[in-house]
């Protein structure tokens, strides 16, 4: 009964690990999938998509402090 019982758990714990390599796997290719979605979308050739998303970003957050910044001097001047 011992070996039987050490069998199904050495073989659970070869499924596990299968399932967690097949997630690891499906995730990478869905991130490739994304990638290739988002560089398709901005346009990019040799510029991660990460880095192009972060870029407008920043840039939107620059210029929308700008136009706070002359909304607020205008309001106090």
């Amino acid at each position: 009964m011992g070996a039987l019982n050490e069998n199904i758990n050495f073989n659970l714990e070869n499924l596990i690990k299968q399932k967690a390599s097949s997630i690891t796997d499906d995730v990478k290719a869905q991130e490739k999938v994304d990638e290739e979605l988002l560089d398709s979308l901005f346009g990019n050739k040799n510029e991660s998509s990460s880095t192009k998303i972060v870029e407008e970003v920043v840039g939107e957050i620059t210029d929308s402090d700008e136009s706070s910044n002359d909304e607020l001097r205008h309001h106090y001047l």
